[in-house]
């Protein structure tokens, strides 16, 4: 009841005849629509049960990622292998002392 109230007020309805008018007014629009989209079913708006096709956009950073020079890369892994050598002298060190 509330919405139809405020319907009414938003299309300044002040009487039972302008009601009755903008209600068949309405229904004749209704109808319309309504047969209209049953002829044309390839062409159906959105209703909510598909998903949105949209394209996201990427960073600029995500293509400058293989800009990287491989020289920056190869520290790491002489790191890596000083580090491997290290953890395995002291378990070594440690099986030379416990057994």
């Amino acid at each position: 009841m509330e919405k139809i109230a405020s319907h009414w007020l938003r299309k300044n309805i002040t009487t039972a005849k302008d009601a009755m008018e903008i209600a068949r007014v309405e229904h004749t629009q209704y109808m319309k629509w309504k047969s209209e989209g049953s002829l044309t079913t390839i062409a159906k708006p959105f209703t909510g049960n598909q998903k949105p096709l949209r394209e996201e956009r990427l960073p600029e950073w995500f293509h400058k990622k293989d800009d990287i020079p491989v020289a920056k890369a190869e520290p790491r892994n002489e790191s890596l292998e000083v580090e491997k050598q290290k953890l395995l002298a002291k378990l070594a060190l440690k099986k030379g002392k416990g057994g």
